[in-house]
């Protein structure tokens, strides 16, 4: 088992800020003691568990060759985000494929991607639902003929 955790850390590219704490909950109101992960101590962009992912996937890219990411989520996605971030810090052009209507002026985490020069294409939210990875694969197709190496990240439900 050591092995296998040596070479799983081998193959990450390190991106939070690592360890985090494990806090114990005061004040809960039954005699079990319960102790929470503070995954939200990562960093300030990237925070959460979405980064501990990417370390492995960014890794796998960087890997293959590849030179630019495509990943998915809703407008406000904090995976999409997390993931132009990532993309960003290691060097590769990001594309995200966002479900919803683009906002006149984009607010939160959009407007952090569109200042990290993420390339957006929106979909509907049907064709979120019915075809996302079709879609993605797609753009990676094009991205092919224009000589890139893309990478697909698929988000949290694959």
């Amino acid at each position: 088992m050591k092995e296998i955790v040596e070479k799983l850390k081998k193959r990450k590219i390190n991106l939070a800020w690592k360890p985090t704490p494990i806090e114990l909950l005061e004040n809960f109101p039954h005699s079990v003691k319960i102790y929470i992960k503070r995954d939200d101590y990562t960093g300030f962009i990237s925070s959460g568990n979405k980064i501990r992912k990417l370390e492995y996937c960014l890794s796998d890219a960087k890997e293959k060759g590849c030179d630019a990411l495509i990943t998915c989520g809703g407008i406000q996605s904090n995976h999409c985000r997390a993931t132009v971030y990532a993309g960003r810090k290691t060097d590769f052009d990001v594309h995200l494929v966002l479900r919803g209507i683009p906002p006149e002026i984009p607010q939160g985490n959009l407007l952090l991607d569109k200042l990290m020069s993420a390339k957006i294409k929106y979909v509907t939210c049907e064709e979120y639902k019915e075809r996302i990875n079709e879609i993605m694969e797609e753009l990676a197709e094009e991205l092919k003929r224009q000589g890139r190496k893309p990478y697909i990240i698929p988000d949290g439900r694959d």
